[in-house]
């Protein structure tokens, strides 16, 4: 039998996360949500590898958001470099050949986006399903990105921030930060120094004084959208680096793949307003970040889908469980411990942490040959925790079964 998989044992981290120097709108709201939930995902585990953080475990939906955003990124760069103002520009028909056409943009990015997971010890198992499930969802990709590109347009060709000279830091500090001049430029970092936040922009148009910040949304609309867009406003108006004139943006664009939403565009007293409530709330965060053992906010909604919920105990108590109405067919997160096994693919356990059963319920342990490297771990009084396993809840006189799938993950105690 192979060893036990070091993701498969981690539970603590080997150093702890503080809170970052800079702030972005995305770490600020899910730390508020939840400030273990950060604290896990960005600390080390030299145990598992030699990366910061904790593993990404990425969703289907995730990874074609990514691969819509910079499938867009790579054909608006063409069209722009090439004087097209849109994709119903005569020229960019040639243009798209010259790129491979659609499905070549994508199989491309698609591959782009994957490689960072080979190394991930969370991906291993279904790297292979997961390629398999972008495959099969291309002409939805592909219809998105022709949908985005559509109503996307820009007024001038697009410009790139040029490189240092010397490459140092992170990607960001490679670039040139001095002033923008008038053009379209796509995935810009803007940075407040003041407030220590910053931002990627999808899209940012300057004419003059006048700026137009577009940012691309794959999902549902979502009030946090607009306070994201607001957050870019404040970035642009107070990055003395790339806009020392401190112009405010004109028009902010949510662009959606049904349609644009154009927002108000916001006066100095708005920005600072939301300067001032974004630096309360940077404050808090930091504090509750940068302490002994980050606090853990249990509930339905902020642990469905959390990242680090493994290795989260507070998740794990019983008395802090949220509960799920049952039904037939069930995914659960479920603590057993093992008591004998049955077949080459069947255990019989008993439940110690569940949503749906009750204490020490006896229970069926089912998995595919496929996943055999997980039963090879399997022993008689070890107590193991599956995350997104499949609980089907049978006739009284039987015991429920837990089905384990590619999707679910398992933490060997």
């Amino acid at each position: 039998m192979s060893d036990i998989p070091a993701v498969w044992k981690t539970k603590m981290p080997s150093q702890w996360a503080t809170s970052p120097e800079w702030m972005s709108f995305h770490y600020l709201t899910e730390a508020e949500r939840c400030p273990r939930a950060v604290a896990l995902r960005h600390s080390h585990y030299e145990s598992i590898w030699s990366k910061r953080g904790y593993p990404d475990n990425p969703n289907i939906f995730g990874l074609i958001g990514q691969i819509v955003h910079l499938s867009i990124q790579r054909i608006v760069s063409a069209l722009s470099n090439n004087r097209c103002t849109s994709i119903r520009d005569p020229e960019s028909i040639r243009v798209l050949k010259e790129l491979g056409g659609y499905s070549t943009v994508i199989s491309s990015v698609t591959e782009a986006i994957l490689k960072p997971f080979e190394g991930n010890p969370r991906f291993v198992r279904h790297n292979e399903q997961m390629a398999l499930n972008l495959r099969t969802r291309m002409p939805q990709i592909r219809e998105k990105l022709q949908v985005f590109l559509s109503r996307l347009h820009w007024t001038s060709r697009l410009q790139l921030i040029e490189p240092r000279t010397e490459a140092v830091g992170r990607t960001s500090d490679r670039w040139k930060r001095t002033p923008l001049s008038d053009g379209t430029y796509s995935e810009v970092e803007l940075r407040d120094p003041n407030l220590k936040w910053r931002g990627l922009v999808d899209l940012l148009e300057v004419d003059g004084a006048a700026c137009t910040i577009t940012d691309i949304k794959t999902g549902e609309k979502s009030e946090a959208h607009k306070a994201q867009i607001m957050v870019y406003a404040i970035l642009w108006r107070d990055d003395n680096e790339l806009n020392p004139k401190a112009s405010l943006p004109s028009q902010l664009v949510l662009s959606y793949p049904d349609a644009d939403e154009v927002l108000p565009a916001p006066t100095s007293q708005d920005l600072d307003r939301l300067t001032h409530e974004l630096r309360n709330r940077s404050n808090l965060v930091r504090m509750k970040i940068d302490t002994n053992l980050p606090e853990a906010n249990v509930s339905e909604e902020n642990c469905r889908g959390c990242q680090v919920r493994l290795i989260c105990q507070e998740y794990w108590s019983p008395a802090k469980r949220p509960t799920s109405p049952p039904t037939q067919t069930n995914s659960d997160d479920i603590e057993v411990v093992l008591l004998k096994q049955l077949g080459q693919t069947t255990w019989e356990a008993e439940c110690r942490v569940s949503s749906i059963l009750k204490h020490s319920t006896k229970i069926l342990i089912r998995f595919s040959s496929a996943d055999r490297l997980i039963g090879e771990h399997f022993k008689c009084g070890i107590v193991v925790r599956l995350a997104g396993a499949l609980l089907i809840l049978r006739d009284a006189a039987e015991m429920p079964l837990l089905q384990i799938t590619t999707a679910t993950e398992p933490l060997f105690l």
